[in-house]
């Protein structure tokens, strides 16, 4: 069976690799030949046998159906606002960032297929001249938690839980993926409805949750981007007026002025010169509201109670430390952290476009295998899955 040669459309490999930016030298290691056989099987003087398909199908993260396909099909492709970076026009992302951006789409437009009435929202939009108060406080009732509610969540994990559950409940799709952290800390789609949200699971639950309330803030705008929320310098002056809005809306929502202020560690802090500061207080009160210490310090800047001077100054030291932490954890032998599968698939898709999938299935509009396709599982774990959503 291996050695049966296959008759594809070499456009449709040559299409596929470069639809996840993969080199032909990475293809030629991932299959384990030579970049010559990878380029005959492109320009269609070589064919790949039936083993070697299924391979190539892993690497790019397609169905081996999918390159069997006659012509080239219609992609998902990210809306032309959505590749500002850095002010710059571009395609080349990751093969992590263009897979999840695929995954994205496809949740996106299976939403839309699958949906018997128009898709509306209960949020009204906003500008960039708009009351962040105003807005933030808006989204808090419409979401109905309040910071009462945020205090009492046991830790940072299930406040993720609750606040991406909150975020569905509109009607917004949360899903995640592995990214790399340089290139997105998470992206919106929302040119198309209905709208979605991705989350990068590299990162760290606290900042999956400032992440989460950025592109809430995207949303809202009816703004499509991807974002890594950092402060350099860019050369389009709206790109980063938009990420200076968005990172301040996910704060201001995160950590509103008089919850803040009343925190009774917040009186002290403010009761002394902003050099006694300890990181240890800080952090004491990013642990109350469920974000990072970061989050807070920005949070005293925009109130007016520390100097850009200091706050720059910690943000310095913080990414030392950071980058300190991250060498030390790099030279330590890791051990696997063993997650239940259907968790990972629950949190990967998120609960309402599961929940979606689910629905149709029943609803007899989807197989068993399309279903369990849909979701990117194998079938035999469709029933732990659906357990795993409480249904």
């Amino acid at each position: 069976m291996s050695r049966v040669q296959v008759s594809v459309n070499p456009e449709v490999l040559k299409w596929a690799r470069e639809s996840i930016n993969k080199s032909i030298e990475d293809v030629a290691t991932g299959l384990q030949t030579s970049s010559e056989r990878i380029s005959a099987f492109e320009d269609g003087s070589a064919r790949p046998t039936f083993s070697q398909l299924i391979s190539l199908a892993k690497i790019y993260k397609r169905t081996t159906a999918t390159l069997m396909l006659p012509t080239i099909p219609p992609d998902a492709k990210a809306p032309r606002a959505f590749r500002t970076v850095y002010g710059m026009e571009t395609d080349e992302f990751s093969s992590d960032t263009l897979t999840a951006i695929r995954r994205a789409r496809w949740a996106q437009e299976k939403g839309a297929e699958f949906s018997s009435s128009a898709i509306t929202y209960p949020f009204r939009r906003i500008t960039l001249r708009a009351n962040l108060e105003n807005a933030t406080q808006e989204l808090r009732e419409l979401l109905g938690i309040t910071v009462k509610d945020q205090f009492g969540w046991d830790n940072v994990s299930s406040a993720l839980t609750n606040w991406k559950s909150a975020v569905e409940g509109l009607g917004i799709y949360v899903l995640q993926h592995r990214m790399d952290m340089h290139e997105a800390r998470g992206f919106s789609l929302v040119d198309k409805k209905p709208y979605v949200i991705m989350l990068n699971s590299a990162d760290a639950d606290v900042g999956r949750i400032f992440s989460l309330f950025h592109e809430m803030a995207h949303v809202m705008l009816n703004l499509s981007g991807i974002c890594n929320y950092d402060e350099l310098p860019r050369s389009s002056r709206l790109s980063a007026g938009i990420e200076r809005f968005c990172n301040a809306f996910s704060g201001m929502f995160l950590v509103p002025a008089d919850a803040l202020l009343e925190h009774d560690i917040a009186k002290i802090l403010l009761a002394l010169d902003e050099t006694k500061w300890s990181d240890d207080q800080l952090r004491t009160i990013g642990n109350k509201f469920k974000v990072s210490k970061d989050v807070i310090l920005r949070r005293f800047l925009e109130l007016g109670h520390v100097s850009p001077a200091f706050y720059k100054s910690k943000q310095v030291q913080w990414e030392k430390e950071r980058e300190e932490l991250r060498k030390i954890e790099e030279a330590k032998e890791k051990k696997p952290v063993i997650i239940p599968y259907d968790i990972k698939v629950v949190a990967r898709n998120g609960r309402a476009y599961s929940n979606l999938v689910f629905d149709q299935y029943y609803s007899h509009r989807l197989t068993l295998t399309e279903a369990s396709s849909f979701l990117g599982i194998a079938p035999k774990h469709f029933d732990s899955v659906e357990k795993r959503l409480g249904r």
